[in-house]
Protein backbone atom coordinates (compact mmCIF):
# COMPACT_ATOMS: atom_id res chain seq x y z
CA UNK A 1 0.00 0.00 0.00
CA UNK A 2 2.84 2.58 0.87
CA UNK A 3 4.26 1.57 -2.52
CA UNK A 4 1.22 3.30 -4.15
CA UNK A 5 0.90 5.88 -2.11
CA UNK A 6 4.72 6.89 -2.85
CA UNK A 7 4.04 6.01 -6.74
CA UNK A 8 1.10 8.86 -6.50
CA UNK A 9 2.82 11.47 -5.05
CA UNK A 10 5.94 11.13 -7.45
CA UNK A 11 3.14 11.02 -10.67
CA UNK A 12 1.84 14.19 -9.35
CA UNK A 13 5.34 15.70 -8.58
CA UNK A 14 6.05 14.75 -12.18
CA UNK A 15 3.04 15.82 -13.72
CA UNK A 16 4.11 19.09 -11.94
CA UNK A 17 7.70 19.59 -12.74
CA UNK A 18 6.24 18.64 -16.55
CA UNK A 19 3.87 21.02 -16.42
CA UNK A 20 5.95 23.93 -15.96
CA UNK A 21 9.12 22.57 -17.99
CA UNK A 22 7.63 24.15 -21.25
CA UNK A 23 5.27 26.52 -21.70
CA UNK A 24 3.39 28.10 -24.56
CA UNK A 25 3.50 32.23 -24.85
CA UNK A 26 1.67 34.35 -27.56
CA UNK A 27 3.79 37.66 -28.31
CA UNK A 28 2.66 40.68 -30.14
CA UNK A 29 4.50 44.25 -31.62
CA UNK A 30 3.19 46.80 -32.73
CA UNK A 31 5.30 49.00 -34.22
CA UNK A 32 4.37 53.01 -34.27
CA UNK A 33 3.54 52.25 -38.11
CA UNK A 34 0.71 50.41 -36.99
CA UNK A 35 2.37 47.54 -38.56
CA UNK A 36 1.94 44.52 -35.97
CA UNK A 37 4.08 41.55 -35.75
CA UNK A 38 2.66 38.18 -33.64
CA UNK A 39 2.90 34.61 -33.33
CA UNK A 40 4.17 32.28 -30.65
CA UNK A 41 6.78 29.86 -29.00
CA UNK A 42 7.29 27.79 -26.36
CA UNK A 43 9.99 28.41 -23.50
CA UNK A 44 10.95 28.62 -20.24
CA UNK A 45 9.92 31.08 -18.01
CA UNK A 46 11.91 32.23 -15.17
CA UNK A 47 10.87 35.36 -13.65
CA UNK A 48 10.81 37.95 -16.29
CA UNK A 49 13.03 36.15 -18.78
CA UNK A 50 11.74 32.78 -20.96
CA UNK A 51 14.70 30.91 -22.67
CA UNK A 52 15.12 27.56 -24.48
CA UNK A 53 12.63 29.04 -27.79
CA UNK A 54 11.16 26.52 -30.02
CA UNK A 55 8.22 25.75 -31.95
CA UNK A 56 8.67 29.65 -33.24
CA UNK A 57 5.85 31.36 -35.09
CA UNK A 58 5.96 34.75 -36.35
CA UNK A 59 3.14 36.93 -38.74
CA UNK A 60 3.25 40.53 -40.38
CA UNK A 61 -0.17 42.09 -40.14
CA UNK A 62 -1.56 38.15 -39.87
CA UNK A 63 0.79 36.75 -42.63
CA UNK A 64 2.85 33.99 -41.75
CA UNK A 65 6.69 34.13 -42.41
CA UNK A 66 8.50 31.77 -44.33
CA UNK A 67 8.63 28.37 -42.48
CA UNK A 68 6.52 30.14 -40.03
CA UNK A 69 6.60 27.13 -36.50
CA UNK A 70 10.12 26.06 -37.11
CA UNK A 71 12.00 29.57 -37.06
CA UNK A 72 15.35 30.31 -36.34
CA UNK A 73 16.40 32.68 -33.69
CA UNK A 74 19.50 33.90 -32.07
CA UNK A 75 20.47 36.53 -29.75
CA UNK A 76 22.33 39.72 -30.35
CA UNK A 77 25.97 39.39 -29.35
CA UNK A 78 27.36 42.73 -30.28
CA UNK A 79 28.72 42.15 -33.41
CA UNK A 80 26.43 40.28 -34.94
CA UNK A 81 23.53 37.15 -34.27
CA UNK A 82 24.60 33.72 -32.34
CA UNK A 83 23.57 32.22 -29.39
CA UNK A 84 20.27 31.36 -27.48
CA UNK A 85 17.90 34.20 -27.80
CA UNK A 86 15.87 35.30 -24.86
CA UNK A 87 12.42 36.78 -24.71
CA UNK A 88 11.48 39.31 -21.92
CA UNK A 89 7.40 39.13 -20.34
CA UNK A 90 8.48 43.28 -20.37
CA UNK A 91 10.42 43.32 -23.31
CA UNK A 92 12.96 45.56 -21.25
CA UNK A 93 15.53 42.59 -21.58
CA UNK A 94 14.68 40.88 -24.87
CA UNK A 95 17.48 39.57 -27.19
CA UNK A 96 15.94 37.95 -30.06
CA UNK A 97 15.52 37.68 -33.70
CA UNK A 98 13.29 35.23 -35.37
CA UNK A 99 13.63 34.52 -39.12
CA UNK A 100 13.19 31.47 -41.52
CA UNK A 101 17.04 30.74 -41.29
CA UNK A 102 20.52 31.66 -40.29
CA UNK A 103 20.80 34.07 -43.68
CA UNK A 104 17.76 36.67 -42.68
CA UNK A 105 15.83 36.93 -45.63
CA UNK A 106 13.02 38.23 -43.18
CA UNK A 107 12.98 38.73 -39.59
CA UNK A 108 11.66 40.07 -36.36
CA UNK A 109 14.22 41.41 -33.90
CA UNK A 110 14.00 43.09 -30.31
CA UNK A 111 17.36 43.85 -29.10
CA UNK A 112 19.98 45.97 -26.93
CA UNK A 113 20.89 48.72 -29.00
CA UNK A 114 22.98 51.99 -28.31
CA UNK A 115 22.10 51.79 -24.67
CA UNK A 116 18.60 50.87 -25.13
CA UNK A 117 16.42 48.87 -27.09
CA UNK A 118 15.49 48.14 -30.30
CA UNK A 119 13.14 46.63 -33.19
CA UNK A 120 13.01 45.94 -36.15
CA UNK A 121 11.73 43.84 -38.73
CA UNK A 122 12.34 43.30 -42.69
CA UNK A 123 9.51 41.91 -44.90
CA UNK A 124 10.55 41.73 -48.55
CA UNK A 125 7.55 42.40 -50.02
CA UNK A 126 7.30 45.54 -47.41
CA UNK A 127 11.38 46.65 -46.93
CA UNK A 128 12.07 47.55 -43.30
CA UNK A 129 9.91 48.41 -40.60
CA UNK A 130 10.75 50.67 -37.58
CA UNK A 131 14.52 51.67 -38.11
CA UNK A 132 16.81 50.87 -35.47
CA UNK A 133 17.04 54.71 -34.51
CA UNK A 134 13.50 54.96 -33.81
CA UNK A 135 13.31 53.48 -30.03
CA UNK A 136 11.66 50.76 -29.02
CA UNK A 137 8.26 51.30 -27.00
CA UNK A 138 7.55 48.73 -24.37
CA UNK A 139 3.69 49.44 -24.29
CA UNK A 140 3.50 48.30 -27.60
CA UNK A 141 5.29 44.73 -26.79
CA UNK A 142 2.88 42.41 -25.02
CA UNK A 143 3.71 38.54 -24.02
CA UNK A 144 1.37 35.73 -22.70
CA UNK A 145 1.15 32.34 -21.63
CA UNK A 146 -1.13 30.10 -23.41
CA UNK A 147 -3.88 28.17 -21.78
CA UNK A 148 -2.59 25.26 -20.56
CA UNK A 149 -2.78 22.09 -22.62
CA UNK A 150 -4.99 19.42 -21.96
CA UNK A 151 -2.34 16.69 -21.01
CA UNK A 152 -1.38 18.72 -18.39
CA UNK A 153 -4.62 18.49 -16.74
CA UNK A 154 -5.01 15.03 -17.40
CA UNK A 155 -2.41 14.49 -15.69
CA UNK A 156 -2.81 16.40 -12.44
CA UNK A 157 -6.33 14.94 -12.28
CA UNK A 158 -4.66 11.42 -12.87
CA UNK A 159 -2.83 11.82 -9.82
CA UNK A 160 -5.17 12.97 -7.86
CA UNK A 161 -7.79 10.21 -8.27
CA UNK A 162 -4.70 7.82 -7.81
CA UNK A 163 -4.65 9.36 -4.25
CA UNK A 164 -8.05 9.37 -3.76
CA UNK A 165 -8.26 5.59 -5.26
CA UNK A 166 -5.72 4.37 -2.53
CA UNK A 167 -6.91 6.46 0.49
CA UNK A 168 -10.51 4.64 -0.60
CA UNK A 169 -8.84 1.71 -0.26
CA UNK A 170 -7.04 2.18 3.37
CA UNK A 171 -10.10 3.49 4.85
CA UNK A 172 -11.94 0.08 3.45
CA UNK A 173 -9.02 -2.51 4.55
CA UNK A 174 -9.35 -0.44 8.35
Amino acid sequence: MKFIVHLALLLCALANGSAQAAQIFNYSYTFDTGEVISGSFSGIANGNLISGLSNITANFNGTPFIGSGNLFSAAYTGSGFGGSAVVSIDGLQSNFIFGPDSNFAEYFYVIPWAGGIGAQAYIPAVGYIDYVNTHYIPSNWHVTAAIPEPETYAMLLAGLGLLGFTARRRKQAA
